[in-house]
């Protein structure tokens, strides 16, 4: 599915992309800028579509101590896929808004969850987990608070998500293997595939900053003039309670091969997210720049509750190094590539994230 979606928008950027490049008007002088001497928002009157692909694949494990787990020998393997469109608007030349119509992902994770023993007979239970479907959509206005020219920038802004998407996890299932007899033991595999989804079943709210500074002058051919250095902070919060299930499996000591699911009642905040962003770019041809930067995040705050405890969630922090380029393939098109590199968290699962995106402006 993701290889006919991914071949049908880039056919269809392709050919939008011709005809808008030969309909081009040589008067728009901001199609042909280059990539450190954009504003941190869009011009007025200007749409921008953006489609991005992401894949990525488990790496690292970091415990609450922020202690690195090695995944093989946990037996853990875990991959994810995502599908992000997105739509930018100037409605001036300081106020942009901006819609992230659609945010699909897929993940899927198996390791082994836990073995018992009876005399002779040994069950190995491994575990099937798989988070998949659209995330909320949202929206967002910036403002470019200080500064419209090449030297220092400053934007400010704030955005909600609207929660329309599936959040209440699926019943798990079960899948069992056949019975295996090795040396005069007997096993029996059985696979418990638990299914999630991405929704949060509650509005976010975002705060939102960007600062854009460049050390050397705006007109100068020297180095420090082809550098850019660009910091984002992004605040998340999700402060309403949210009224959903999780599911506990319940065996029959005496009878093994029975096994059934029962649905357990919780209350859970999500909590709030702090991300941090800061990218240094070089533009080393008019139409190639190159990014290496950082990321940081960190959550805090949530917690699942039942009828009979409240659990505080970990807080989970993840510090990651990012390398990227950016290639404008025409005055309308250009290509960005991301590559995500975790070194160091607490309380996660830390990914390898390859990201490829387009960035069209439609007019």
């Amino acid at each position: 599915m993701f290889k006919i979606i991914i071949s049908t928008v880039l056919i269809v950027v392709s050919v939008l992309q011709y005809g808008f490049v030969m309909a081009q008007d040589s008067t728009n002088n901001y199609l042909s800028e280059r990539y450190i001497d954009r504003p941190l928002t869009l011009h007025k009157n200007n749409l921008e579509f953006a489609f991005s692909y992401q894949f990525g694949a488990l790496m690292s494990i970091f415990n609450e101590n922020g202690d690195h787990i090695n995944i093989a020998d946990e037996g853990i393997s875990s991959s994810n896929q995502m599908l992000n469109f997105q739509l930018t608007y100037g409605i001036t030349e300081r106020l942009q808004v901006q819609a992230l119509l659609s945010n699909y992902s897929y993940k899927k994770t198996s390791q082994l969850v836990i073995q018992y023993g009876f005399g002779y007979t040994f069950k190995y239970i491994n575990g099937l987990e798989t988070s998949k479907g659209f995330f909320d959509p949202s929206i967002r206005l910036n403002y470019l608070l200080i500064g419209n020219d090449k030297k220092l920038s400053l934007s400010i802004g704030g955005g909600i998500s609207i929660p329309v998407a599936k959040y209440k996890p699926e019943s798990p299932m079960i899948d069992s293997s056949l019975l295996r007899v090795q040396n005069g033991f007997s096993s029996v595999n059985y696979v418990f595939n638990y299914r999630y989804h991405n929704g949060t079943g509650a509005p976010v709210y975002n705060l939102n900053m960007a600062l854009k500074f460049r050390p050397g002058s705006i007109s100068g051919t020297d180095f420090s003039s082809k550098i850019i250095a660009r910091l984002y902070t992004d605040y998340y919060t999700a402060p309403a309670k949210v009224s959903t299930n999780d599911w506990q499996y319940v065996f029959d000591a005496g009878n093994p091969n029975d096994y059934t699911f029962q649905p357990l009642a919780i209350k859970q905040k999500k909590g709030d997210w702090l991300i941090n962003r800061l990218y240094i770019d070089y533009q080393a041809y008019s139409i190639v720049s190159f990014m290496l930067g950082a990321s940081s995040v960190i959550y805090f705050h949530g917690w699942n509750q039942t009828e009979s405890m409240k659990i505080a969630e970990n807080d989970v922090s993840e510090t990651s190094l990012l390398i990227g380029a950016h290639f404008q393939a025409s005055p309308r098109l250009r290509i960005d590539q991301l590559f995500t590199l975790p070194v160091a968290g607490k309380s996660t699962e830390s990914y390898f994230n390859c990201q490829f995106a387009l960035i069209y402006k439609i007019f």
